[in-house]
């Protein structure tokens, strides 16, 4: 019982002392506490290795399904890179507290200590501690087709070739998200249709990737010709005065039709008689069925997409990205998707009631 005593009035002392700190010196005790603060705040939100895998499996979802006309070609090669390497288990997470590095061995993890006694090879990582692999890659990574490195040419190399990621508070996997943006598309970068993989993505991205290159539709749908585009047809009138004929604008319409609709009405192919189409209530008739139109604006953009039979993969990096992202799925997937070509974007939308009309009697 003495005992405890002596220990609690030791705690009281202690707890008198520093409160009596505290009040002679305010400030210094309003700075620690928001350097302790501030340093578990950082230490809590530090992201781990499941949290990159987390974001790397919504980011492999997003490019599956994302258009090939819509992918951009560092993303794909990033995130299928990404895939590889973790089913290979070559990838090595170091979580410092304040910061969390991803980085790429070039074993994996069981033959990690066979790479650190084996004389021929350079020393990677540690079969316990991926700081120590880190570590020595910076000292000794060689390539064995380059001439010697300096070391600020082995760090440039590490960093540029090794670290495949990294995060630090709320900015999670901060590398990937730049290369994957998942979806934001140069220029430079619109594959074409022969060639590989993926986001058949939410309208939202859509609008949001067609907002940032606003020539998307025109780029992707006028030929090229010796490196220079081809005029359009408002061009060629300008240029060409005895040309007689009135270039008409296309605009494309989302159509929706409502009521009642057989089953086999609305096939590909089949003509259609619309009057008054310029005007505010157009008349469509397909078949049989007569239908009454209105206009309006839809919310945000619709883009139309062509949809194609799907394809086997014909090269090896679009098998490969299957094959990898098959690592996070629980059921079998098909080895090939549908095909999907852009093929133009609109704002209105008409609506189209199905009507019935009465024949017309003699007495009327």
């Amino acid at each position: 019982v003495d005992y405890f005593k002596r220990l609690g009035n030791d705690y009281i002392a202690v707890f008198r002392d520093t409160a009596g700190d505290i009040a002679k010196r305010p400030g210094r005790a309003c700075l620690l506490l928001l350097a302790g603060a501030s340093t578990t705040a950082i230490c809590v939100s530090c992201p781990h290795e499941s949290a990159f895998d987390a974001q790397l499996l919504s980011y492999s979802v997003d490019l599956w399904d994302t258009p090939r006309e819509l992918q951009s070609r560092r993303a794909v090669a990033h995130i299928e890179s990404c895939l590889i390497h973790r089913r290979h288990g070559q990838l090595r997470h170091v979580n410092l507290g304040f910061l969390h590095l991803v980085w790429c061995d070039d074993r994996p993890k069981p033959c990690a200590l066979y790479s650190e006694i084996c004389p021929y090879n350079y020393p990677a990582g540690g079969t316990k501690s991926s700081i120590r692999g880190l570590f020595n890659c910076f000292l000794y990574d060689q390539p064995r087709t380059c001439p010697p490195f300096t070391v600020l040419q082995r760090i440039s190399h590490v960093l540029r070739n090794r670290i495949v990621d990294v995060g630090s508070g709320p900015k999670k996997l901060q590398q990937l998200c730049r290369r994957s943006s998942s979806d934001v598309i140069d220029s430079d970068d619109i594959l074409p249709s022969s060639s590989s993989s993926q986001k058949a993505e939410v309208v939202g991205d859509f609008v949001k990737v067609l907002g940032s290159s606003e020539d998307l539709s025109e780029s992707a749908r006028l030929p090229k010709e010796n490196g220079t585009e081809k005029p359009t047809s408002s061009t060629v009138q300008d240029e060409a005065d005895a040309d007689e004929w009135e270039v008409m604008e296309e605009t494309l319409l989302h159509v929706n039709c409502v009521g009642a609709i057989e089953r086999d009405l609305i096939q590909p192919g089949r003509p259609v008689l619309m009057v008054d189409i310029d005007t505010e209530t157009p008349l469509l008739q397909i078949g049989q069925a007569i239908f009454h139109g209105t206009y309006k604006q839809t919310l945000g953009t619709s883009l139309f997409f062509e949809k194609h039979s799907p394809a086997a993969a014909k090269d090896f990096s679009e098998k490969s990205l299957t094959e990898s992202i098959g690592v996070f799925s629980s059921f079998q997937k098909p080895s090939s998707r549908p095909q999907f070509t852009y093929f133009g974007k609109t704002s209105k939308l008409l609506d189209l009631q199905r009507v019935f009309l009465k024949p017309k009697e003699s007495g009327e």
